[in-house]
């Protein structure tokens, strides 16, 4: 009987990921119309993860030319954003991976493709009336003009 528990659990476990996958890549799809065309770009991937301690939004593009492929990650805290990208360095054509302070300028293109993208998917997907701030989080929580 204890073995069959944990079977079913692992089972439910599965199928839990199974369906949090379908959902990131549903919404992934829309939220890489989210962006500017670009003709050497095959692939692209934009979406929200929400976790207890922290929200994160990940960027991925893939280009039929190298220098164009990336993976940016933004880490959103009380405590402010941080961004990790993975990129091919140009100079040495190496995959590097940096982690830095997006810039104010960056950080309203993200607030505005976080918006685009929550009015997008909630439409479209869970056909519920928008709220971008609530999936962005509160300007109380972090100030973005500061």
């Amino acid at each position: 009987m204890e073995t069959m528990t944990l079977f079913r659990s692992k089972r439910v476990i599965d199928a839990q990921q199974v369906i949090l996958h379908d959902l990131i890549e549903q919404e992934s799809k829309i939220g890489s119309k989210i962006f500017p065309v670009d003709p050497d770009v095959t692939s692209r991937k934009f979406f929200y993860l929400p976790s207890d301690t922290k929200d994160e939004w990940f960027y991925q593009q893939i280009s039929s030319v190298p220098a164009k492929n990336f993976t940016n990650s933004y880490v959103i805290t009380p405590h402010g954003i941080e961004k990790s990208s993975t990129f091919t360095d140009p100079a040495d054509g190496r995959v590097k991976n940096v982690s830095s302070i997006p810039d104010a300028v960056e950080i309203k293109s993200l607030k505005l493709a976080a918006t685009h993208y929550h009015n997008h998917i909630a439409q479209k997907i869970y056909n519920k009336p928008t709220n971008a701030r609530r999936r962005f989080g509160l300007k109380s929580d972090y100030d973005l003009t500061a």
